[in-house]
């Protein structure tokens, strides 16, 4: 069977998941340290990260 989802992003995705339920209820602030954090880490990592955001 083809791995589609990498053991790495199910992990990343944990955290963000975990990012997102932890915010303080300040959207647009919450939505630009989230947007921020994502542009680093795809800076870091590339595009397939972003890709696997999407999946």
């Amino acid at each position: 069977m083809t791995k589609i989802i990498s053991h790495k992003a199910v992990r990343t995705r944990k955290s963000w998941v975990s990012k997102i339920e932890k915010s303080q209820g300040a959207f647009y602030h919450d939505v630009k340290r989230l947007e921020n954090e994502l542009a680093q880490e795809i800076k870091k990592d590339g595009y397939p990260t972003l890709i696997n955001h999407l999946r």
